[in-house]
């Protein structure tokens, strides 16, 4: 009986962790990287570029919609830092359907 409670017990701790590292999966679709945040709702929001180092530069238009792997994903927000320190962003198009920016999201932008 033991055995199966710790069994149990492992796969419970096995699970949380996926759901948590599902929380913070990034990738990159035509040079935004983005985050996903609901994977039942196919929303992703707009983050910083964690593994290139890179900083955004230029004129940045935001998608309403993107497409990753087959899959369509609504652009539903921007994190908290995404766009921080971006001294060479020339212009950011944000549109309407953008429900909610991080803290900090602009911070240090020109």
């Amino acid at each position: 009986m033991k055995k199966i409670r710790f069994t149990l017990a492992m796969m419970a701790l096995v699970l949380c962790s996926l759901t948590v590292n599902a929380q913070y999966y990034t990738f990159e679709v035509d040079g935004i990287c983005y985050r996903l945040t609901s994977r039942s709702m196919q929303t992703v929001s707009v983050t910083y570029r964690a593994d290139t180092c890179e900083k955004y530069a230029g004129d940045i238009v935001i998608p309403t919609i993107i497409t990753y792997n087959g899959s369509e994903y609504k652009v539903s927000g921007i994190t908290e830092g995404a766009f921080s320190g971006c001294s060479e962003l020339l212009s950011i198009t944000i549109p309407d359907e953008i429900q909610r920016i991080g803290d900090s999201a602009f911070k240090g932008c020109i």
